[in-house]
């Protein structure tokens, strides 16, 4: 810009200075983005200028101001917009009219039509879920549910479909949406992260005899298998269904810990749920310790397996009782027997959660005064023990009886003699072989003329 005089001379000019104008002209007032299949208004503005014709424009079947998707009108810097159904750019835009003057289009500078959500809750795998897609339900024409490992149950070509997804990890699922009017499919889409079937078998956690298990929530198009890989149970009845009835294996009773394994499957996918619980009555299997003992000396037993306190006690029986002092603590005992002869130690568990006591083990202990005798039971030879109670009587220091000590061997049941003879000077073993299965009595006769008593058991 520069002034000019008046004067007839033509050079007769002022300097030349540089002005800048702007027009102030903005939207002022959008939503951030449109949901598409989403029935509502949506409110857009700009800059209000004076004597001014505003000329808005939408998509084809979006309406402004309940009139259509054009509309022009003075000092209309505001309007309402609802957007069609059908699949558009979202454009929505002004331009502004005086005189002859027009202006260019302006685009409203928001995010413009974004997908609708698909609602869920957290998943895993082999349950019904139900999904919903987030538009105007009464404006949808069809809705396409697809992915991969997803059974659509009921619902299909709904909003709000219910499902099972039988893979896990990261699922893509589809939403194929068509809404009324309209004959283009708009897909959404979601990750839906399926996390490992988090179903149970509920049922007791201790079997003494039978039980019912039940697969709690399967839907019926789950398939179902139901296994037991230890052998501790037997199926009674409910094979592929969601409850059965069960025992506990009598051909491999033995008490711990047993397995029931669902095996779960659909559309080729499978998943395992398991249970553990408790089998039968806890039982001794052993009761370990010396089979042969001095009078009044401490021996130790230990019953064997060892179970929690929470599970059983123990009890200890010592036959015959007479003449015995023990001090048991659960699976352990310290015994003194004051009278030679030959003792039962057994150890049975009590107060289990089956209501009655296990099965006893026992160990045959011999007790002497002059000689001990193992082990007992015994499938022919027998160890001979001297005792520490009488030096000179013991067998390896017989002096005067150069063929040995007297020995007899009487059937337990008749008292009948079967078998008598020496035990040699040195001699540590004793050799009935010859002799069946069976109880019996062995007297060996000291050098004081006294014969000390031991029972034992042949067991071959």
């Amino acid at each position: 810009m520069r002034g000019k005089n008046d004067c007839s001379l033509v050079s007769d000019y002022s300097n030349v200075s540089k002005i800048t104008f702007t027009r102030n002209f903005a939207f002022n007032l959008y939503p951030s983005s449109i949901t598409y299949g989403i029935k509502k208004s949506y409110n857009f503005a700009v800059t209000s200028l004076s004597g001014v014709v505003y000329e808005w424009k939408a998509p084809s079947g979006w309406i402004i101001n309940g009139v259509g998707n054009v509309l022009e009108a003075a000092n209309l810097y505001s309007v309402t917009v609802v957007p069609g159904n059908c699949i558009s750019n979202g454009v929505v835009s002004v331009r502004l009219k005086k005189d002859n003057q027009v202006s260019a289009w302006y685009n409203c500078p928001y995010q413009g039509i974004v997908p609708p959500v698909i609602q869920n809750s957290a998943i895993s795998q082999f349950k019904k879920y139900r999904l919903t897609l987030d538009v105007t339900t009464n404006e949808v024409q069809s809705v396409s549910w697809v992915g991969d490992g997803v059974l659509v149950t009921s619902g299909q070509g709904t909003v709000s479909p219910e499902v099972i997804f039988s893979k896990t990890g990261s699922i893509n699922l589809q939403a194929q949406l068509v809404m009324n009017g309209c004959t283009d499919v708009y897909p959404v889409t979601k990750v839906v992260n399926v996390s490992s079937s988090d179903l149970i078998i509920s049922g007791p956690d201790v079997v003494c005899n039978s039980a019912t298990y039940i697969m709690n929530n399967l839907p019926s198009e789950v398939s179902i298998e139901w296994e037991f890989p230890d052998n501790k149970f037997s199926l009674v009845s409910g094979q592929n269904t969601n409850t059965i009835d069960v025992t506990k294996n009598y051909v491999n009773s033995s008490y711990g810990n047993g397995t029931i394994r669902a095996k779960l499957s659909l559309n080729g996918n499978i998943a395992y749920i398991y249970k553990t619980a408790l089998v039968g009555s806890p039982y001794i299997s052993s009761v370990s310790g010396p089979s042969s003992a001095r009078v009044n000396q401490n021996v130790y037993f230990t019953a064997d397996p060892i179970y929690d306190a929470s599970i059983c006690n123990y009890q200890w029986i010592v036959s015959p009782s007479y003449g015995v002092s023990q001090s048991p603590y659960r699976h352990t005992n310290s015994i003194s027997f004051s009278q030679t002869g030959t003792y039962s130690v057994s150890c049975r568990t009590t107060t289990n959660e089956c209501g009655a006591a296990g099965s006893a083990a026992y160990l045959i202990v011999s007790v002497g005064e002059y000689y001990m005798l193992s082990p007992n039971p015994t499938s022919g030879i027998i160890n001979i023990i001297s005792s520490e109670l009488d030096v000179v009587n013991s067998l390896a220091n017989v002096q005067n009886n150069n063929d040995g000590i007297d020995y007899e061997v009487y059937s337990s049941s008749s008292n009948i003699l079967i078998q008598t003879g020496k035990i040699k000077k040195h001699q540590k073993t004793l050799d009935l072989h010859n002799l069946n299965n069976g109880n019996y009595i062995i007297r060996i006769k000291t050098l004081t003329n006294k014969y000390e008593s031991h029972k034992i058991i042949i067991k071959k």
